[in-house]
């Protein structure tokens, strides 16, 4: 049986055997020698005392999911699988897919070269009018000039017999209106309530401006008939 020797800070220990040497804590640099050795080498240079050195890689866990059972976040995982913060989603206005990007906060109709598509669908959500997912992370201050415009279009109509106020605040309520849709059609992750809140106000704008328009209209020939 081969005998070995090894230096430690200059000072030889030995001999032991290949199984002694196991729990000698040796290491890769550590000067070795035995009887069929010409000098002391490194032990990572030893064929038989190298394989001392090898890292064995664990072995998986085995899933204790039961079969058939429904993969889900908790039973189903791939490790190996590379990471994207963009998410995708539907729109049901648009009716098409869009992305958004969690780390950003950034929302693209065409899909990311960076975006990996989960396994399994389970960041793939179908937004709704009720549901969270499409509005905007600056969905309140959208919201206040929603509610701008058609506070301003309920103004515009219910004062429309003065005629000014009517052409006046309608078309600031259409104005605050395209504002509001402009930030819609922009902005993926959008709040479908302020688009409907601003309609209102474009609906009375425009009602307030027709009154007020009709009523300065068919005054004139009247004024005409006065002044001349």
């Amino acid at each position: 049986m081969t005998q070995y020797f090894y230096l430690d800070n200059g000072a030889q220990k030995g001999p032991f055997s290949l199984e002694d040497l196991k729990v000698q804590n040796i290491k890769p640099e550590t000067m070795v020698w035995h009887s069929q050795l010409p000098e002391w080498i490194e032990a990572k240079n030893e064929p038989s005392i190298s394989k001392l050195f090898i890292v064995t890689a664990p072995v998986a866990p085995i899933s204790t999911a039961s079969p058939g059972a429904p993969v889900s976040r908790e039973n189903f995982s791939n490790p190996a699988a590379p990471k994207s913060n963009w998410v995708q989603h539907y729109s049901q206005e648009q009716k098409r897919n869009y992305w958004y990007n969690n780390a950003t906060q950034e929302s693209t109709w065409t899909q990311p070269a960076d975006y990996v598509a989960p396994t399994q669908s389970t960041n793939y959500v179908y937004g709704n009018t009720n549901s969270g997912i499409l509005d905007n992370p600056n969905g309140h201050e959208i919201l206040s000039e929603a509610n701008t415009a058609k506070l301003i279009g309920i103004i515009a109509m219910s004062t429309s017999f003065l005629i000014l106020p009517g052409l006046i605040m309608g078309p600031i309520a259409l104005s605050k209106h395209r504002k509001v849709k402009k930030i819609y059609l922009t902005d993926p992750m959008r709040y479908n309530k302020s688009l409907k809140v601003a309609r209102l106000g474009n609906i009375f704008g425009w009602v307030g401006m027709g009154i007020a328009a009709y009523i300065l209209f068919s005054g004139i020939p009247a004024i005409l008939d006065e002044m001349f």
